[in-house]
């Protein structure tokens, strides 16, 4: 106990002198971030499943958690998106304070989020690429993802997590 206070205690000092510097710098630096994205706790510890998921997958789940074909890890991983998407959307205060969070997550390629006309015009190109997937194969018809993922075709892979992304919604 009185180890773990200690560690505290130590903590807080680290945090006051880094909440300190930040001032004198005029804001937290990525440095700061990077390592806040390291430190063990929950929301860190989702972060990980979903990197994780995303190196074996190719991409994240469907955002659709009440698909029966979804296993409880994808379930998690899509509540997870879901919550930061609704905090960013409520402009919610822990958005402001750690923002890198967020910018994490989009480094991921996974929008958090994105304007009306930004996704007409994303709607539009993606349409675009379908259209001339079919005029290609003479088919809308998508392989089979893990198909898709072997051939090492990021393009196709893109299209076809779109296209189920958007008859999910």
């Amino acid at each position: 106990r009185e180890q773990f206070r200690k560690k505290k205690e130590n903590l807080l000092n680290i945090n006051s002198m880094l909440k300190q510097s930040s001032k004198e710098v005029g804001g937290w630096n990525k440095i700061v971030f990077d390592l806040e994205l390291k430190e063990p706790c929950t929301w860190n510890q989702k972060l990980q499943l979903l990197r994780e998921y995303i190196r074996e997958n190719g991409g994240p789940p469907p955002l659709d958690a009440t698909q029966k074909n979804l296993t409880p890890e994808e379930k998690k991983i899509n509540k997870f998106i879901k919550g930061i998407k609704k905090k960013v959307e409520q402009n919610h205060p822990s958005m402001q304070k750690y923002p890198h969070r967020k910018r994490s997550i989009e480094e991921l390629g996974i929008p958090i989020a994105i304007s009306e006309k930004d996704k007409e015009r994303h709607f539009e190109f993606m349409l675009k690429k379908l259209i001339d997937y079919k005029r290609e194969h003479g088919t809308y018809r998508m392989p089979k993802y893990d198909v898709i993922k072997s051939s090492g075709n990021d393009n196709l892979l893109l299209l076809h997590n779109w296209i189920f992304t958007e008859v999910s919604t």
